[in-house]
């Protein structure tokens, strides 16, 4: 890995975030818009941000049925 992809690497999260001053996000956006694989960081990124924000849903009631007897036979 070049050592300038090192350098945006360690601001991806930032960028995404919008914490970057202007000119360092100018810079950030302009490297991956030409590197392809600090743009295949930027993207995992994104995935991650997208999947954590994703609200689980309540377990069916069969799930807590069976979970008190295994807590107590543990």
């Amino acid at each position: 890995m070049a050592p300038y992809c090192r350098f945006i690497r360690r601001r991806l999260g930032a960028y995404q975030d919008g914490e970057l001053s202007p000119g360092a996000r100018d810079r950030v956006d302009a490297h991956v818009r030409g590197c392809d694989a600090c743009r295949a960081e930027l993207t995992s990124l994104r995935r991650l941000r997208a999947a954590l924000v994703i609200e689980p849903g309540d377990p069916p009631d069969a799930v807590w049925t069976a979970f008190w007897p295994q807590v107590r036979t543990r």
